[in-house]
């Protein structure tokens, strides 16, 4: 197996479907698209992609990697996994903007069918609880002069930690931040109040930033490339995290409900009009109607916000039945369906060896 971390990380590194999914012309396609509905005029996305031409070598790669490894015990297998997940990611990015695009999506942010009912229940319960009222006043995320703007709040966390990561300001970011090896990215331009930064900020840099870190010492690789599905059930935990820390209050609940009814409304072909107009009716204005819209099309209906509230009911479940499961999530990007594997290996790697 020597090699087949680095080239699952390099793979990653080339792939990134989400910064991909971003449109070249998302800022102008926000503006004219709200000028549209300002007058009452419905309007559909002409998002533009970058050509992916340049991740069809790595489509051959992972599928000739997840075959070399998928016969090489425990470990082969959690690498193959990987592999094959990293594959349909690359698929997706060669394929943004095409009419293909959401039934590969629905491949990679599958559903549980099973899991299905509980979470629409919840969904439908989230939907309904009641906004928090707080201060009106909004900061920019990247003002670094604001003692409660974003920037400054994970500036702050980051020195008392100790961490050495850095902040990124980005333009191009569809959802206001984004934690990645060695960084937190903010998104310029995004405005929010100070209950949310403070969220915000508690969401990347527990959920998201220290199991990296803490990965870079682990002997066991997969807990740096992740395991198949670690990516979802990391902001499973994440929202758990934000519920501990009275996060996940009214507001927030909403506003995850909402994202998952407007992903699964685009994976099922709705109009983006229709999207705008659910959002509206539920209480958002016109340019939160419009971002939750934007983000559940972008790529041609990605989907990924349709793993967020099913990831969390099974850790929740899984944490209150063995809370001693929780501290492999601390030391990397694992998932549930891997811990038993992982414990395997490193039951058989601390075995004393015979003289």
């Amino acid at each position: 197996l020597e090699g087949v971390e680095s080239e699952l990380a390099r793979a990653e590194r080339a792939i990134r479907l989400l910064d991909r999914a971003v449109p070249l012309n998302l800022p102008r396609e926000r503006q004219r698209l709200g000028a549209l509905f300002e007058r009452g005029e419905a309007g559909e996305p002409a998002f533009e992609y970058a050509r992916a031409a340049e991740l069809e070598p790595w489509l051959a790669a992972l599928a000739l990697l997840e075959r070399r490894v998928a016969g090489c015990g425990m470990l082969g297998e959690l690498y193959a996994e990987r592999a094959r997940e990293l594959w349909l990611e690359a698929t997706l990015a060669t394929k943004l903007g095409s009419p293909d695009f959401a039934r590969s999506a629905a491949e990679r942010y599958a559903l549980d069918r099973a899991q299905q009912p509980a979470v629409d229940a919840l969904v439908a319960s989230w939907q309904r609880a009641s906004e928090r009222a707080e201060s009106a006043e909004l900061i920019a995320a990247e003002d670094r002069s604001h003692a409660q703007s974003l920037w400054s709040v994970l500036s702050a966390r980051i020195g008392a930690l100790g961490l050495p990561i850095r902040i990124e300001v980005r333009s191009e970011l569809s959802s206001v931040a984004a934690a990645g090896d060695g960084f937190v990215a903010l998104r310029a331009g995004a405005r929010l109040t100070a209950s949310r930064a403070q969220r915000i900020a508690c969401h990347e840099l527990f959920a998201h930033v220290l199991p990296r870190l803490e990965a870079r010492r682990e002997p066991l690789g997969i807990f740096r490339v992740g395991a198949r599905a670690a990516n979802d059930e990391e902001e499973g935990r994440a929202l758990l995290i934000e519920k501990r820390a009275h996060w996940l209050d009214g507001t927030r609940r909403r506003e995850l409900a909402l994202r998952h009814w407007a992903a699964w409304a685009a994976r099922e072909g709705a109009a983006f009009a229709e999207i705008v107009a659910f959002a509206r009716d539920a209480g958002l204005g016109l340019d939160a109607a419009l971002e939750l819209a934007l983000r559940a099309v972008r790529g041609g209906g990605l989907g990924r916000e349709l793993v967020y509230i099913p990831a969390y009911l099974r850790l929740e479940a899984a944490f209150a039945n063995e809370p001693a499961l929780e501290r492999y999530f601390e030391r990397g990007r694992v998932a549930l369906d891997a811990l038993s594997r992982i414990a395997a290996l490193e039951a058989r790697d601390a075995e004393p060896i015979n003289p």
